[in-house]
């Protein structure tokens, strides 16, 4: 899996508050299908707090469109990225099983 900071590349990112947690965002892509992957890095002690992004191969998305995972430990991601001027929100889901991932444009 590729990761890349654009902290090394294009300037800071955001900090994204979730759950009462300060994350920086790590970049990376999947492997398959080669979309882009947030994951958040809790700040305080650089250990992973959750993966923002999902991946559902097949679905059409726009080179700047990431799928959020906004449900079960990840409730509330989607407002905290949002928030963090990450991503902001196009009116579509995708559906991935019993849920929806929602269709996002990456704005960093």
């Amino acid at each position: 899996m590729e990761t890349r900071s654009r902290n090394e590349t294009n300037g800071s990112l955001p900090i994204v508050r979730l759950h009462g947690v300060d994350c920086r965002i790590l970049m990376q892509r999947y492997e398959l299908g080669n979309r882009i992957r947030l994951q958040l890095i809790a700040v305080d002690d650089e250990l992973p707090y959750a993966c923002a992004t999902v991946n559902v191969p097949g679905v059409e998305l726009a080179a700047n469109e990431v799928l959020i995972k906004d449900w079960s430990e990840n409730q509330g991601v989607l407002a905290a990225l949002v928030a963090a001027g990450v991503v902001e929100e196009t009116g579509r889901t995708v559906p991935t099983g019993r849920v929806e991932a929602k269709v996002t444009k990456l704005l960093i």
